[in-house]
């Protein structure tokens, strides 16, 4: 359970929430992308909701063609972490122009 991030490169970061409820984690992605014109106009946004077993150590989700697959870590020298690696496809997740889910997400906080 908690929160994790990855630097996208624009001064902001992307954000994975995960949450217990029952016998399930929901996980929740929200991303970022700043485009030329991003800080007046807002940046491009994408967003996934998934959930995984309690017992488990990896998750999926998909979208059309696109598959985006998480894997949950323990890295001793940096903490808790998810790997995750995005299939992009022609749909693109759903995500706004070069929003993109892949990289490494550290945990920051908990609950």
């Amino acid at each position: 359970q908690g929160t994790y991030v990855r630097a996208n490169g624009f001064g902001q970061w992307d954000y994975i929430k995960v949450k217990k409820q029952q016998s399930k984690y929901l996980i929740n992605f929200e991303g970022y992308y700043f485009g030329i014109r991003g800080l007046i106009y807002g940046p491009n946004l994408g967003e996934f909701d998934t959930t995984m077993p309690i017992t488990a150590n990896k998750a999926n989700y998909r979208y059309e063609d696109c598959q985006i697959k998480l894997q949950f870590v323990n890295d001793t020298n940096n903490g808790q972490k998810i790997e995750v690696k995005q299939n992009n496809g022609e749909s693109g997740c759903g995500f706004g122009h070069n929003v993109y889910a892949g990289g490494t997400f550290y945990k920051v906080e908990g609950k």
